[in-house]
This record gives structure tokens, sequence and C-alpha cells, in this order.
């Protein structure tokens, strides 16, 4: 019994050990910005494109965002032509009325100025319709985004 605790207990702290010496990765400190079409019409169905500005040359590995929408109907996500696009793990979800999360887990993509992050589909319920970001988390943690 002795023997197991102790070989239980080295287990422990080797894989605490192993979990502290993992490089984490840094927040960044980049623009996400959703670009909504002008001249919306009730019932047309829209592509917003999450632009990316401030890049730096920064990259990312896994990152989470809500977005807060009036006005819109979601219809999903598209990653054809989006830094996403190779990404397996992104996924969205309507987790309430106006509220979307979305986040990914991928190898390192290099942020690019004027890159899409991501692209929305929205079908338009009023021509007043607002889109936020907010919620951004792990390696997006330092973004931020003046969408109101």
């Amino acid at each position: 019994m002795k023997k197991q605790l102790s070989l239980t207990l080295a287990m422990v702290i080797a894989g605490l050990g192993l979990v502290l010496c993992l490089p984490l990765s840094a927040a960044v400190a980049a623009t996400i910005e959703p670009v909504v079409p002008e001249n919306m019409k009730a019932g047309e169905v829209i592509s917003v494109p999450l632009k990316v500005t401030d890049a730096k040359s920064q990259e990312i590995e896994a990152w989470g965002m809500d977005i807060m929408i009036e006005g819109l109907e979601f219809q999903g996500m598209e990653k054809a032509g989006t830094l996403v696009a190779n990404s397996p793990s992104f996924d969205s979800n309507q987790i309430s009325e106006g509220q979307i999360r979305c986040g990914a887990y991928h190898g390192k993509i290099a942020l690019k100025d004027g890159a899409s992050l991501v692209n929305m589909k929205f079908k338009v319920k009023s021509a007043n319709a607002k889109i936020r970001l907010t919620g951004f988390v792990d390696d997006l943690a330092g973004a931020k985004s003046s969408a109101k």
C-alpha cells in the first residue's frame, strides 16, 4: 500500500511538472470587427466577415468569443476563404436569443491585417440590425472590437 501511494504521488508530481512546463500562449492584442453591409433589407441573407486589423504578425492557436445580435437571425458560419478555413475544430452555436458563441482550437495560424477570421451568415429581420463582439478568450483575450 505504501509503495502504491508513493508511486501515485510521484506520478501526480511528475504530471504537474509536465503541465507546468507547457508553453502558454500570450493573448494577442488585435482588433476584430464585423463588416456589416450597408442598406440591409428585411428578409435578405447577408454575409458578415469578422475582419482582423492591428495583427502585428501575431499567431493564435485557440480562441473564442461571443457575438451579440439584434434584428438578425443566425444562419451559420462560413470558413471558406477565412483564417479558420483549415480548422477542423471550429464551431459556433446560438446559446440564447441574440447570443452566438464561436471558437476553435487548431495549429498556429498567423493573423493578417484585412483577413477574415470567419464569415457569419444572418437573415435580416430589421434594417437597424446590430452586431457586437464580446467575451474574447484564450489567445484572443487581449483583442478588442468597437462594434456596437
